[in-house]
């Protein structure tokens, strides 16, 4: 399974030379780790009970591996097709995390011009309520210099009534006291 996966960007004509000998195997891969394990098993199923490997007559259909590639270029090309791999696998994780964050980060954005919005009709809902609070003192104030200039004139009637009544007492006695000696 993980074979395939490397081989992917590898031709029909280069993936049929590529045996699994040619792998290289990256310990901390779980990918070749399995392809490792699956590896073991064929070559377990593939050799049936020989109990003395020098009595095995070499195949003439297949080449010892010296042969086939002596310099390892099957080998390198499976380790750098397996880096292309990793890095477009990394590559596209990092794209998902991009784009999870600026999902993310462009919600929360979202989310706070609503807040702001909502605290600035807040606000201005709070200032016309204070300038109309400041509008109701006002009247107030005025209403009140009003009773202030209202109670001086009547503190003044009143005084000018006082003194009428005291007038007229002090006319009506003497009116009365020059009626009675007269």
């Amino acid at each position: 399974m993980a074979q395939d996966s490397i081989s992917q960007d590898i031709t029909g004509d280069e993936a049929s030379s590529i045996r699994t000998e040619d792998i290289v195997h990256f310990p901390n891969d779980p990918n070749f780790l399995e392809a490792e394990a699956d590896v073991d098993q064929e070559d377990d199923q593939s050799e049936p009970n020989q109990t003395n490997a020098d009595s095995q007559v070499p195949d003439s259909s297949n080449p010892p591996e010296d042969d086939v590639d002596p310099l390892g270029i099957s080998q390198l090309s499976l380790a750098f097709n397996y880096t292309v791999y990793k890095i477009q696998d990394s590559l596209q994780s990092i794209i998902i995390q991009t784009d999870e964050y600026i999902q993310h980060q462009s919600s929360m954005i979202s989310k706070d011009l609503v807040d702001i919005d909502d605290q600035l009709n807040d606000l201005k809902s709070t200032v016309k309520r204070c300038a109309d609070l400041k509008m109701k003192f006002d009247t107030i104030e005025q209403i009140a210099m009003f009773v202030q200039d209202f109670k001086k004139r009547v503190d003044e009637l009143e005084s000018k009534l006082i003194e009428l009544k005291v007038k007229k007492t002090r006319s009506s006695v003497k009116t009365k006291s020059s009626l009675r000696s007269g």
